[in-house]
């Protein structure tokens, strides 16, 4: 019986060669690098498309590719001094994020929040912020099909962050600087 290990068998020296992710995933016969791989991060129709995110009577729409994220409701560690919108602090993956709930500034009067409560997440780190949600963000695609209209009537900061206004299927659609509202928010509570 042999002990000896047996080298193995010698490769092309083709096969030592490293590729490119594009070249590796095109050297198979009739795949080339312009068959339907995209070589482009986005599309005119990606851009033109947002996170429709439930908060009260609106649906605020945010840019997909801000890094966002839905998590369930944690209760929060309330903050001493601030405002009713501001609900406090949570933990999110080892970070302590602001939790804004918007509901009491856009809601009609007197009207409740419908269903269990949960965090929409914008942004990572120290940047990220919190936003109550009644419901589950949806894609909505800006096309011919909505037309811009005159905005509703808004507080501050949120009406000098809405950037166009659509009404779909009865529904305020608006699209706006969400993560500039919660800075601007974050800034107001701080004042107080």
């Amino acid at each position: 019986m042999d002990l000896q290990p047996k080298a193995p068998p010698s490769l092309p020296e083709a096969a030592h060669e490293w590729r490119s992710p594009v070249a590796a995933l095109t050297r198979f016969r009739g795949v080339t690098p312009d068959s339907g791989l995209p070589l482009v991060s986005a599309s005119p129709q990606q851009a033109e498309e947002r996170w429709a995110v439930p908060v009260a009577d609106y649906w605020l729409m945010v840019a997909p590719e801000l890094g966002c994220e839905l998590v369930e409701w944690s209760t929060p560690c309330r903050i001493p001094n601030t405002p009713g919108w501001m609900r406090g602090v949570t933990n999110v993956r080892g970070t302590l994020v602001p939790i804004f709930d918007l509901h009491p500034l856009l809601a009609e009067a007197g009207k409740k929040a419908d269903g269990k409560p949960m965090l929409f997440v914008l942004g990572e780190g120290e940047q990220a912020g919190a936003l109550v949600v009644n419901g589950l963000p949806y894609r909505q695609r800006l096309d011919s099909r909505l037309a811009p209209t005159t905005p509703p009537e808004l507080p501050e900061p949120l009406a000098a962050r809405v950037k166009s206004a659509y009404r779909h299927n009865g529904e305020w659609l608006l699209d706006c600087d969400l993560t500039g509202a919660l800075r601007d928010l974050g800034t107001l509570a701080a004042a107080v």
